[in-house]
């Protein structure tokens, strides 16, 4: 019996998966399985709650924004979901002294049995960002979680000064909690 791999059929440009009723968390990803995901900002295919929704039905009990115009609280706040927020300028990096409170935030959450989801607005670049340091701060080379970050979540970490700001966390963590 010979078994034919059918290629699917190309996706047409103004097919929208919304309305075909899939689920579509906005570039969703885990990162640190069921512990750590990156997505884009919420509610920007779909009206807000709905996609909140979609991240407790996955598993999500918190969220950091780092986006300049934070998510509506109440709405993230009506989800039961635990928020964040910490604006960072499109296209750089997060300050030292916030990738160590993001970080602190998460190891609390997961602590206490919320997986956590980061986003900015494309989930690529600041976002990439705390991912890689998350991944330094679980024990990771600064070289080595960048390349997992971009190989899981291709384009993230967008500037050299993203890219330098995970080896500078690196650099400032304590030998021995890492």
């Amino acid at each position: 019996m010979v078994i034919r791999h059918r290629r699917r059929p190309k996706r047409l440009q103004n097919e929208d998966p919304v309305e075909r009723g899939q689920t579509v968390l906005n570039g969703f990803g885990w990162i640190d399985e069921g512990r750590v995901a990156g997505m884009r900002r919420p509610g920007s295919l779909r009206p807000l709650e709905e996609d909140l929704q979609a991240l407790r039905d996955t598993g999500i009990g918190a969220i950091v924004s780092l986006t300049e115009i934070a998510l509506d609280p109440d709405v993230v706040r009506s989800t039961g979901l635990t928020y964040l927020t910490v604006p960072v300028p499109d296209f750089h990096p997060p300050a030292l002294q916030d990738i160590r409170y993001i970080i602190t935030f998460i190891e609390s959450n997961l602590t206490n049995g919320r997986p956590t989801v980061i986003h900015c607005t494309a989930g690529l670049g600041r976002t990439g960002t705390i991912l890689a340091c998350w991944l330094v701060r679980q024990g990771s080379a600064p070289d080595t979680a960048i390349a997992k970050i971009r190989s899981l979540r291709p384009g993230s970490i967008e500037t050299r000064k993203q890219e330098q700001r995970v080896f500078d966390f690196a650099d400032h963590l304590p030998k021995v909690s890492r």
